[in-house]
């Protein structure tokens, strides 16, 4: 992703045309569906040559939902190496708030973040893609999770752990859809955060009380 913080004309020009071309690319989701067009209507849509269009992007879904994976993150490696309290489930859950941040790629603006949202909302397939990029995205917790903690790899304990992670996000895409365009989707994964932590919560009194 090019770097809409620094002072160099050609890359803000860069960052502004590959803004440009998401913008696009999801309203073209809204519009016909994401099986409603091509790479080559995309690159229409754009204004953009077809090979320009893939020096940006290189597939549909990047198009639309934006980059897969998550680069450096420096809440990820404190998390890591042990911090920032040393307690795990309140470590992750701080260090899942920046990536899940980091995921809806900050250098947007906030209408353009609407955008993507709206085409994940309007069309199933977008949903069930954006959902597989969270297990990748899990694969990759479970790995730190057992680095952290010095388990095995595949413990499970720390597949246990990403499987609820998914559980989250695939029920947070679904209230979102629902909500429609009353909220943005970081404010419904906190909801549902608040959710399960006010179960586990509820629970804990319960049996301490037996």
């Amino acid at each position: 992703m090019w770097d809409c913080s620094t002072d160099d004309p050609r890359a803000q020009r860069a960052h502004k045309r590959l803004q440009e071309i998401r913008s696009a690319a999801c309203t073209l989701v809204i519009e016909r569906g994401y099986d409603g067009f091509t790479m080559d209507d995309l690159a229409e849509a754009a204004g953009v040559s077809r090979r320009t269009l893939f020096n940006y992007v290189p597939d549909k879904a990047s198009a639309v939902l934006g980059p897969d994976g998550v680069g450096d993150n420096s809440q990820v490696e404190l998390f890591r190496d042990g911090g920032p309290t040393g307690v795990l489930m309140p470590d992750l859950i701080q260090a899942l708030d920046s990536v899940m941040s980091e995921v809806e790629d900050p250098s947007m603006a906030s209408d353009q973040h609407a955008l993507v949202e709206r085409a994940i909302a309007s069309d199933g397939k977008v949903a069930h893609l954006a959902f597989e990029r969270f297990t990748h995205l899990s694969d990759t917790l479970a790995t730190l999770i057992c680095e952290r903690e010095k388990w095995d790899a595949g413990d499970l304990r720390a597949r246990t752990i990403t499987a609820t992670f998914l559980a989250i996000v695939k029920v947070s895409l679904e209230e979102f859809s629902l909500r429609k365009a009353d909220s943005d989707f970081m404010t419904v994964f906190h909801d549902v955060m608040t959710v399960f932590h006010d179960v586990l919560d509820a629970d804990a009194a319960v049996r301490s009380m037996r």
